[in-house]
C-alpha cells in the first residue's frame, strides 16, 4: 500500500481516513473478526495514537448486510497510522486482505472542521 500521498496531518491537527471496502463474497464474517480484533485493541488503549476507530456495515432496503463496510479511522497523524498498521490485529488483517479478502478498497483522507 503505498502511503507516499497521505499528509502529515490535516488543518484539524489530525488524520482522518475513511474507508470503503467490499468484502469477498463469503467472508464478510473473517472480516468483521478481524476488524473486531483491531477494536477491541484501540478501545483497551493498545494505540495510543489511534483516536477513533469505528467500522460499520452497509445494508440494504430490508436492514440486511450487502457486504459493504465503511470505516472511520482518526489518528494523532500519519505516524499513527503507520504505527495502526504494525499491531499484531492489523497486521493478521493485512495479510487476509493480501490474500484476497477484500474486492474493492477506497479511502480518502478527510478533514474535520
Amino acid at each position: 500500500m503505498d502511503l507516499s500521498s497521505i499528509p502529515d496531518k490535516t488543518s484539524s491537527g489530525k488524520l482522518m481516513v475513511v474507508t470503503h471496502l467490499k468484502i469477498a463474497p463469503g467472508r464478510e464474517a473473517r472480516y468483521e473478526e478481524l476488524a473486531g480484533k483491531v477494536k477491541a485493541l484501540v478501545a483497551a488503549g493498545g494505540e495510543p495514537k489511534t483516536l477513533g476507530y469505528r467500522v460499520t456495515r452497509k445494508v440494504d432496503k430490508d436492514g440486511k448486510p450487502t457486504g459493504e463496510y465503511i470505516s472511520i479511522e482518526e489518528f494523532t497523524d500519519k505516524a499513527g497510522l503507520l504505527e495502526h498498521f504494525g499491531t499484531a490485529p492489523a497486521a493478521e488483517l493485512l495479510k487476509e486482505v493480501a490474500d484476497g479478502l477484500f474486492v474493492q478498497n477506497d479511502f480518502d483522507i478527510v478533514d474535520e472542521f
